[in-house]
C-alpha cells in the first residue's frame, strides 16, 4: 500500500511540474518561427533549472521565446532517431551519449558541435565529460550540460543515527553496517541492477581494483589492438563485486530492481542504502520522510588487488567516476542553428553552470565554485577533489553495456563465477571491437 501511495505521489509531482511549463511539443509553427526555440528536456533534475534558464535568457533577448517541453524520464533516447528531422522535432533536445549519440551521428540527425563546445568551455571542462560525450572519433555532437558522480551511495541518515551505525569508509565497515541493518529486519544496499545501473557500478568497482594507468586504458577510447579487459585488476574487480553480494551488502534479489523500484524501496524505508549513478536528488528528498546522507563505494581491500598493487598505491587514486549522462543535441535540420547554438553557449556559461548547484546538479565546468552544493553532496564534492574519471568510452561506443549487465547478473545470481564474467567481457571485446 505504501509503495502504491509513493508511486502516486511521485506521478502527481511530475504531472504538476510538466503543467508548469510552456509548450506541448515542437509543432511546425514553432519549428518555422525564427524567434522560437523548441527544447525538449527530461523530467528528472532538469525542469527547475530550465525554468530559470528560459526566464533568464528571454529577459536578455527581446522577442525570443524558449519553448520548453518536459518529457517523461526515459521517453527520449532511441525515439529521437525517428523524431529528429520531422516537422514535429525540437530544435534542441536532451538525450544520452554513447550508442544513442552514435546512432544519431551515423544517421546525420544532429549537428557537429565541436566548435561550440570548445569555444564555450575549451579546457575548462571535467575530463569525465570529455570522455563520454564524443561520437567515438574525437568530435562533439552533444553538449555535456551537467553530471553526477558514480556510484553515490545514498543512505538513510536518520536510521543510521538512531541505530548507531557508522558511515562506512572501508569495505569492512560497509559489511559491518550491512549486517547491522539486516539484524534489525531491514535490507542494506538496493540498486537498479536489472538495468544500466549495474555497468556504471562496475566501472566504479574497477576504479578501486586497477592501477590508474590500467584504469585509464579500460575506460578510454576503444583500443583496437590491445584488450584492456585482460589487464591486471579487471578480473579482481569482479571478485570484489562478487564479495559484495556474498557478504550480503546487496539487498536480497538485487537483480530484481530497476532504477524506479530501487528508489521506491529506499524511499519507503525497506532498504537503508541506495546506489545510483545519477538520481533526481530533489525528488528523492521530497519523497522521503528521513534525512539523507551520501558516501562513495569504499576502496578495495588488499585481497581484491592484483599482484604488485598495494592499498598504499591506491590511497590517492581517483574514487569518483564521472557520469555526464544529461546531454543535449541540436537537430541537424533546425531552421535556427545560430539561436540554438547561442542558447547552448548560455547553458555552458559560468552563470548557468553555477545555477545547476541550486537544482542539486553538478556542473560540467571545472571553474565553478562548488560551495553552494547541497550538503548531502558534500562528501561527493570532497571525493571529486582528487579528480573525476570518465565513463567507459569503449562501453559507450561498442555495445559492451549489455554484456556487462548480463555478466553482472549472471555472477550475483550464481550462474557464473567472477572468472567467467571477466572472460565473457574480454572475449566480446576481442571478437567485436579489436582488429582481426
Amino acid at each position: 500500500m505504501m509503495k502504491k501511495l509513493m508511486a502516486t505521489l511521485l506521478a502527481a509531482a511530475l504531472a504538476f511540474t510538466t503543467l508548469a511549463f510552456v509548450g506541448c511539443g515542437g509543432g511546425s509553427k514553432e519549428r518555422n518561427d525564427p524567434s522560437t526555440l523548441v527544447v525538449w528536456i527530461q523530467s528528472a533534475n532538469q525542469p527547475q533549472f530550465f525554468q530559470w534558464a528560459k526566464q533568464t535568457y528571454e529577459s536578455r533577448h527581446e522577442g525570443v521565446t524558449i519553448k520548453v517541453d518536459v518529457k517523461q524520464q526515459g521517453s527520449l533516447g532511441d525515439n529521437l532517431d525517428v523524431t529528429l528531422g520531422t516537422d514535429g522535432a525540437p530544435d534542441m533536445t536532451a538525450t544520452w551519449g554513447g550508442l544513442v549519440a552514435s546512432k544519431l551521428v551515423a544517421g546525420n540527425k544532429i549537428m557537429n558541435l565541436d566548435d561550440l563546445v570548445n569555444e564555450a568551455v575549451g579546457d575548462k571542462m571535467h575530463k569525465a565529460a570529455q570522455y563520454n560525450k564524443l561520437d567515438g572519433n574525437g568530435k562533439y555532437y552533444s553538449i555535456p550540460l551537467n553530471g553526477f558522480v558514480s556510484p553515490v551511495i545514498y543512505y538513510n541518515k536518520t536510521y543510521f543515527t538512531q541505530n548507531n551505525i557508522k558511515v562506512p569508509s572501508t569495505y569492512e565497515e560497509l559489511v559491518t553496517a550491512a549486517n547491522a541493518i539486516r539484524s534489525k529486519g531491514k535490507q542494506p544496499l538496493v540498486a537498479g541492477f536489472s538495468t544500466w545501473h549495474l555497468p556504471h557500478f562496475m566501472q566504479a568497482v574497477h576504479a578501486r581494483t586497477m592501477s590508474p594507468e590500467n584504469f585509464e586504458k579500460l575506460i578510454g577510447t576503444s583500443d583496437k589492438t590491445n584488450n584492456a579487459f585482460e589487464l591486471p585488476g579487471y578480473k579482481e574487480g569482479w571478485d570484489y563485486f562478487e564479495a559484495l553480494n556474498t557478504d550480503k551488502v546487496f539487498c536480497d534479489n538485487i537483480t530484481g530492481f530497476d532504477a524506479n523500484t530501487a528508489t521506491t524501496e529506499f524511499a519507503v524505508g525497506n532498504a537503508v542504502m541506495l546506489t545510483a549513478p545519477s538520481l533526481d536528488l530533489l525528488g528523492l528528498v521530497e519523497a522521503t520522510t528521513f534525512d539523507i546522507g551520501t558516501f562513495l563505494l569504499p576502496a578495495a581491500p588488499q585481497k581484491f588487488l592484483p599482484a604488485g598493487l598495494t592499498t598504499e598505491d591506491m590511497k590517492d587514486v581517483t574514487l569518483a567516476s564521472g557520469v555526464y549522462s544529461d546531454v543535449f543535441v541540436i537537430d541537424a535540420k533546425t531552421k535556427k542553428p545560430d539561436l540554438a547554438k547561442d542558447f547552448a553557449k548560455f547553458l555552458l556559461s559560468v552563470e548557468a553552470q553555477s545555477y545547476l548547484l541550486k537544482c542539486e546538479m553538478l556542473p560540467v565546468r571545472t571553474d565553478v565554485e562548488l560551495d553552494e552544493a547541497n550538503e548531502i553532496l558534500q562528501p561527493v564534492i570532497e571525493a571529486m577533489g582528487k579528480g573525476v574519471s570518465g565513463f567507459y568510452q569503449s562501453f559507450s561506443a561498442t555495445g559492451l553495456g549489455s554484456q556487462l549487465l548480463d555478466a553482472g547478473i549472471s555472477l550475483i545470481s550464481g550462474q557464473a563465477t567472477s572468472t567467467d564474467a571477466a572472460q565473457k567481457i574480454a572475449k566480446f571485446y576481442k571478437e567485436n571491437v579489436m582488429d582481426a
